[in-house]
């Protein structure tokens, strides 16, 4: 009996958090619904705190920048719900600046776990609730963040911070796992009406340890204080120090502004390319000896292409298939830019 009134509490205080204006942050919920229902997860959660506890109580070096690798899953029900890439990647840059005091930097992946090139974006028609009974997705259940269950399943927590838009239950904005919670649904989710910076910002500071508790509080995680800090860190160091060690934490943003900084139109002469702009072909001629890879980068920071190349060496590449814009032809010694009409 106490177990039936436990859970039906949970629900009531999710579909009410809005009427008792307080921030419909549920990550408080989720956690204690874990915590009763699997005694893996409550122990794993209290060992994460002690972990983090003790990397605090004995850490005496600086630490270095971290870059986190973030996958962003748009389940959809609605067109509406779709959020365009270009909200995310935007509200991605907002992100990092709410959080460039922390040592902490969010990109999009530019590797899935295959090992191919990707926005770090996917876009998933869902089915809601109780096999689309419901237009909106469960906190609780989680279905969201599993494709046999209509929702998108999670990249591996080891790589990535998964981070799902949706349209939630009636009244809840968003939510986090904390740390030490079940890996295979790890990660944030935010409500597709209400997606922005701040509420990801928010979330996110709970996936890195920041006490559950702020849920109850009209706090936006736009600065953090020392002692935040040094939490988020202890987390990063403990329960997600795979995160540290991930191969996909290339930023895009950071791989294109290394680009044009590299750009370098006085040495142009050492290889030819033509036309450009180019419509279905580009035209490669190599004239220095001192050239020996040439890739070609989207304005996404993805490698389309890549091979060693020769001097005197003359090719062309197909383009037909690539979509108009702005590419980067890069070589171990420096960088130009091209169009595609």
């Amino acid at each position: 009996m106490k177990f039936i009134l436990y859970v039906f509490t949970l629900w009531l205080s999710i579909l009410f958090a809005q009427a008792q204006m307080v921030e419909p942050c549920v990550t408080t919920h989720v956690l204690e619904y874990h915590k009763l229902f699997n005694s893996d997860d409550k122990r794993n959660i209290e060992d994460a705190i002690i972990n983090a506890s003790n990397w605090k109580n004995t850490q005496i070096t600086s630490l270095n920048e971290v870059v986190i690798p973030v996958v962003v899953h748009v389940v959809y029900l609605k067109e509406e719900e779709n959020i365009a890439d270009e909200v995310i990647q935007s509200q991605i840059e907002s992100l990092n600046k709410s959080y460039k005091n922390t040592g902490i930097t969010f990109c999009l992946a530019s590797v899935d776990p295959r090992g191919s090139f990707t926005s770090g974006i996917t876009h998933t028609r869902g089915y809601g609730a109780l096999n689309g009974i419901f237009n909106f997705y469960d906190p609780l259940k989680q279905t969201v963040k599993y494709t046999n269950q209509g929702g998108e399943d999670a990249w591996p927590d080891t790589q990535y911070l998964n981070i799902w838009i949706c349209n939630l239950l009636p009244g809840v904005d968003a939510y986090a796992q904390m740390p030490g919670d079940d890996k295979t649904s790890d990660g944030v989710v935010i409500n597709s009406n209400l997606f922005s910076s701040d509420i990801m910002g928010h979330q996110i500071a709970h996936w890195l340890g920041i006490n559950a508790e702020a849920c109850k509080t009209e706090k936006t995680f736009d600065s953090f204080s020392t002692e935040e800090i040094a939490t988020m860190q202890s987390y990063l160091y403990t329960d997600k120090q795979s995160l540290l060690q991930s191969n996909t934490s290339y930023c895009q943003q950071q791989m294109v502004s290394s680009i044009n900084e590299s750009i370098d139109n006085s040495r142009e002469e050492e290889i030819l390319l033509y036309p450009n702009p180019i419509n279905d072909e580009i035209n490669i001629e190599v004239k220095n000896s001192d050239l020996k890879q040439l890739s070609i980068i989207n304005s996404v920071g993805q490698v389309l292409w890549q091979n060693a190349i020769y001097s005197n060496s003359r090719f062309a590449i197909n383009f037909s298939t690539f979509p108009s814009g702005i590419y980067y032809l890069k070589t171990n010694a420096f960088v130009t830019k091209f169009m595609k009409l």
